[in-house]
């Protein structure tokens, strides 16, 4: 290969490289049936690669849950991309002006909300990746999709009114105690005062 069409090759590859973005958006809330959840934790990096966009590690390589085209008719509005992404094989990524705001929405409603940011120390995929595993055994094997899931929300059940949740235990929620005085526990509220009535608290968990 002579120098002049080294040169060209070169030039290829680095321009179409230097045209390939890449940032991280980090989870800050959930919209579902109309409900906000701003109890979440995690991010994706997503990279951009000319007309497709897709959820990458921090170097730009597709981690594997699909990739989303652009849309040019959604796009009068948001940027707009459709496809494929770790929450849905129908999915749009919609993008304020400067991409610092992500709304991922699926096909079943469910609308995730992200912010750029820069990402934790550490950190170089995204927390949500659907992991490819060779399944054992005789009979061919094959590749199967596990998936990995991330942060998860999980009630905790209140230890201390387990039997009768969010009631007092001494008054059992009546908020009175012996010879109609107050109850000295609860105050007369009837609550337990460990979960304050509640009966348990949500808590993230990694699963």
């Amino acid at each position: 290969m002579n120098k002049s069409v080294l040169s060209i090759v070169l030039c290829l590859l680095f321009g179409y490289a230097s045209h390939a973005q890449t940032y991280y958006y980090k989870l800050t809330k959930t919209i579902i049936n109309g409900q906000q959840n701003t109890n979440v934790s995690g991010g994706q990096f997503v990279t951009f690669d000319g007309k497709k966009c897709f959820e990458s590690d921090k170097y730009g390589k597709n981690v594997g849950n699909g990739s989303l085209a652009y849309d040019a008719e959604y796009s009068k509005v948001n940027e707009t991309y459709w496809g494929s992404c770790y929450y849905s094989k129908n999915a749009y990524f919609k993008f304020n002006s400067d991409r610092s705001l992500l709304n991922i929405d699926t096909n079943s409603g469910k609308i995730y909300v992200y912010k750029r940011t820069t990402p934790p120390t550490g950190v170089t995929t995204c927390s949500l990746i659907h992991e490819k595993k060779q399944s054992g055994g005789g009979g061919g094997g094959g590749t199967v999709i596990v998936e990995q899931h991330g942060p998860m929300q999980v009630w905790v059940p209140c230890g201390g009114c387990s039997m009768e949740p969010g009631r007092c235990t001494y008054c059992h929620g009546s908020g009175w105690g012996y010879n109609d005085r107050l109850c000295s526990r609860c105050g007369g509220s009837g609550k337990c005062t460990i979960c304050n009535g509640t009966g348990g608290h949500n808590e993230v968990q990694y699963r």
